[in-house]
């Protein structure tokens, strides 16, 4: 909040968002015009609102926000969310699952769409998919035309591994489905061009290989190419750039897993150029994004077997790092994978994600520097035996939303999508002397 003075017209002009300026001379006559007070009163007047603003300063850079809103989801079996969107409206969609929680080859699981408010409440929700399947989605995207696309996996006895994928309208409506056999999907785009493109896994002669599959609107394949880089390869996250599309997840051979990044020309998936990023003896790539800059910052683990920290990596536009930050608890605790990122405004980044103990959520300067960490540990999750935070995004007020599973003793396993209060918010007028003063805001151009 910038606080300007003009003494001619008894005002104070205050711009919402903006770090705190204090100009002394002006602040000086300002108050000594409108307060008419003897300097010494003003001087000492000014060095208590300086001395406020810096505690108020240095408390919006440390303090941990608190949760605005959390919402639990429970439809009657085991639900996870694993994917939020942020429309452009200010709702969100997220998808999942809902039914048994793990695979076998008798499993009943269903596809789980949902359309929510800004405020979180639930505007529809609906369940997709075959009796004798288990079905979960991992990824939703709004399309041109206003649809909604959701893609995962399904498995069953008599199919086996299929990758399954559905269309709904603006109403939850089901317009295709489609499934997919020997695949799996982690992610999915709308191209340019119109098309989609998901990326996953493929299953060869036991191994896995990366996939890319490009399909037309309606569910109907233009292309399909699988990857190996000579191990078993998985492809987890993409964006589309100039001149084509990036994709990451990671390539092992026991012991080593690494990074694993390519980009592909999008009209038939060949590979323009590969990277490989070895951090520790295993590191993966999960979810990434554009830093902005023609970049990407990627989130994932790294680390060794049963000691795996949170890891930002960020790349330049040729898939080269420029640099990495690896984050673990305080008392050296693993946080474990890192499965969302989001931006924020600033050009720092929240990235969320847990292990088997519980959720974490990081907030990181542009560098990468630890700003706050919220845990399981704390007050919105303490009451929950365990937590995943799997998805991130940045709502329409800039504040960030975290979507997942909890687990309690009573329901099992529950969806749950928690958000942030923002970071920076309108500023508000405690008290002023003396009342006739007239206050206007100014646009963020000053």
């Amino acid at each position: 909040m910038t606080v300007l003075a003009y003494p001619p017209r008894r005002r104070f002009c205050m711009v919402p968002g903006v770090p705190y300026v204090l100009n002394r001379e002006l602040l000086n006559k300002s108050i000594k015009f409108v307060f008419d007070r003897t300097f010494s009163e003003v001087e000492m007047r000014y060095q208590t609102l300086f001395f406020l603003g810096c505690l108020i300063i240095v408390a919006q850079a440390t303090a941990q926000p608190r949760a605005d809103w959390i919402r639990f989801f429970d439809l009657g079996g085991h639900e996870y969310i694993g994917d939020i969107y942020a429309m452009r409206d200010g709702r969100y969609a997220i998808c999942g699952a809902t039914g048994q929680f793990y695979f076998s080859p008798d499993t009943t699981k269903d596809f789980w769409i949902a359309l929510l408010d800004a405020a979180g409440e639930t505007i529809w929700s609906h369940t997709y998919g075959d009796e004798n399947s288990g079905e979960e989605a991992v990824t939703i995207i709004d399309t041109d035309d206003g649809n909604l696309f959701a893609a995962g996996g399904s498995y069953s006895a008599e199919m086996g591994q299929r990758l399954a994928a559905v269309m709904v309208d603006g109403e939850g409506r089901e317009q295709w489905r489609r499934t997919y056999p020997g695949k799996w999907c982690h992610a999915a785009i709308e191209l340019k061009a119109g098309m989609l493109l998901l990326a996953g896994h493929t299953r060869e002669n036991r191994d896995l290989n990366g996939l890319l599959l490009c399909i037309e609107q309606d569910g109907d394949i233009l292309w399909q190419r699988s990857y190996d880089a000579g191990g078993n390869e998985d492809l987890w996250t993409m964006r589309e750039t100039d001149g084509g599309v990036v994709v990451a997840g990671y390539s092992s051979r026991h012991p080593q897993c690494r990074i694993w990044i390519i980009k592909v020309d999008p009209d038939d998936g060949d590979i323009l150029w590969t990277r490989f990023h070895s951090i520790d003896q295993q590191a993966s790539a999960f979810s990434m994004i554009s830093d902005g800059n023609g970049g990407f910052a990627i989130s994932g683990y790294a680390g060794y077997p049963d000691d795996f920290d949170f890891l930002l990596l960020k790349i330049d536009e040729q898939g080269d790092e420029e640099w990495h930050e690896c984050y673990s608890a305080d008392d050296e605790e693993e946080f474990g994978r890192a499965m969302g990122i989001t931006r924020l405004t600033d050009g720092g980044y929240a990235i969320s994600g847990g292990n088997n103990f519980g959720a974490t959520l990081l907030r990181l300067e542009p560098g990468g520097e630890e700003m706050w960490c919220r845990r399981c540990y704390d007050d919105i999750f303490r009451d929950f035996s365990s937590s995943w935070f799997i998805s991130t995004v940045t709502g329409l007020d800039e504040s960030i939303v975290t979507a997942g599973r909890v687990r309690s003793e009573r329901t099992g396993n529950d969806g749950v999508i928690v958000k942030l209060i923002p970071e920076r918010s309108a500023p508000m007028i405690v008290e002023y002397h003396p009342p006739e003063l007239e206050f206007t805001t100014l646009p963020d151009t000053v």
